[in-house]
């Protein structure tokens, strides 16, 4: 895999080999090697920067019935940005294309940003919330948001009391967007008038988790992040388009604390595997390709044609046990109707807008490889960094049908920031 050899300089083997599965993979001999010297490198590859991060500094609120709560105690109008799998990303859900483009061209633009300071803003699962029957639909509704899902893909914006000051379908691109904000903020200003409202200051929102309140639940929550790796030019993508190259995605995954102890070598022992039913949902919902939205995973365990992977302790220090990660995923599956073929390789799936245009087979075959740490007074892992590299092959949606290189990473959320205060000591030296 030459892409992978350029990407990080380095194919050394690890110098501690952890124990494989009796039988051989399959398609083994095509993966990528991962080891301690180079997966950093590829983590880096793969989880967003900071500049890829800027749409965030809009500071979404997570809860629209929280946002309106809000807005009605600022006098404020409220910005909805409503998406599949919300934009914010979900346990076991990524967003949509719509997400990811606008991400970039929409929401971290200076203008855009420079606008939303004046609404409260937030965001919610479209299908969850046109739908529903929660007190967040039933507002919704009542503020004129559609019933049906496939139409409230978007941008709304309310009124604090729920009038409806305008309404962009899929929230991109950029110049519509501006149009609407700024039509939506002149209604704003003569309704300020008429109602007398007298709108407050709306107090920065301070970065922090994204789901707070199911991450104080979870035995261990991890922010995943799937990425379209750098390749050479193909025929099925043009070269004007080679900035989706580089596209990426987001979902989140939540295990419960037996779970977490999976990943942990059995009481006394070293070195260990990590239990197969938390290996196969790894590999059945998150070793896919959600890069550009619309892939909630395989069909079935079926697909996972061989998932495996080991857990060592390599270091210890107080109450902190520090363990390397190490294993392999291949998984395939064929559309609705496609027989595979015995003697000739299987077409693959060309995937067309929610629409299947050539039956075939997809699938992801990557090498994992990652360290962890666990404190053993918090029983709780306070570091988790495990990377999947290697090559994804058939039509999801937006995606490429031919093969093409893929990272996925899981970590914690937030444990690459630098705390405030340590930024401003770095500025004083």
């Amino acid at each position: 895999m030459h892409w992978f050899c350029l990407l990080l300089l380095c194919t050394v083997a690890a110098t501690a080999e952890p124990a494989k599965p009796s039988k051989p993979t399959p398609g083994a001999s095509e993966l990528p090697k991962l080891d301690d010297k180079n997966y950093k490198a590829m983590v880096d590859l793969v989880r967003p920067t900071p500049e890829e991060l800027r749409w965030k500094d809009i500071g979404w609120r997570n809860d629209l019935m929280t946002a309106v709560a809000e807005a009605k105690a600022l006098q404020r109008p409220i910005l909805l940005w409503s998406d599949q799998g919300n934009p914010l990303g979900l346990p076991d859900f990524a967003p949509s294309i719509n997400t990811v483009i606008a991400r970039k061209e929409v929401y971290s633009d200076p203008e855009v940003q420079e606008l939303c300071k004046q609404f409260v803003c937030t965001t919610a699962e479209v299908w969850t919330l046109a739908t529903g029957r929660s007190p967040a639909s039933e507002w919704f509704h009542a503020a004129g948001g559609p019933r049906e899902g496939g139409r409230a893909h978007g941008l709304y914006i309310f009124g604090p009391d729920g009038q409806n000051l305008g309404f962009h379908f899929i929230s991109r691109p950029k110049p519509p967007v501006v149009t609407l904000i700024k039509e939506a903020l002149a209604k704003w200003d003569g309704m300020v008038k008429e109602k007398g409202y007298k709108p407050k200051p709306i107090a920065a929102q301070v970065p922090g988790p994204t789901w707070p309140e199911v991450a104080a639940k979870s035995g261990l929550f991890l922010y995943v992040v799937g990425r379209d790796l750098p390749r050479e030019l193909s025929r099925d993508l043009p070269r004007e388009k080679a900035d989706e190259r580089r596209m990426w995605n987001h979902l989140y995954l939540d295990l419960s604390a037996k779970e977490a102890r999976d990943f942990l070598p059995a009481s006394g022992l070293a070195k260990g595997q990590v239990a197969e039913a938390t290996v196969k949902r790894l590999a059945r919902r998150y070793l896919v390709d959600f890069t550009k939205g619309n892939n909630s995973g395989y069909k079935s365990d079926a697909a996972i044609k061989s998932a495996w992977l080991t857990t060592e302790v390599v270091g210890t220090s107080g109450s902190l046990v520090t363990v390397r990660l190490h294993g392999e995923a291949v998984t395939e599956e064929a559309s609705e109707g496609y027989v595979v073929p015995t003697t000739s390789p299987p077409q693959l799936l060309i995937y067309g807008d929610h629409r299947v245009d050539v039956p075939g087979v997809y699938g992801f075959a990557c090498t994992l490889h990652g360290k962890a740490v666990f404190d053993t007074q918090a029983n709780r892992f306070v570091f988790f960094e495990l990377v999947g590299a290697g090559t994804r092959k058939g039509g999801r949606d937006k995606n490429d049908y031919l093969p093409a290189p893929m990272g996925v990473a899981f970590m914690l959320e937030g444990q690459y920031e630098v705390p405030a205060d340590n930024k401003k000591k770095k500025k004083k030296n």
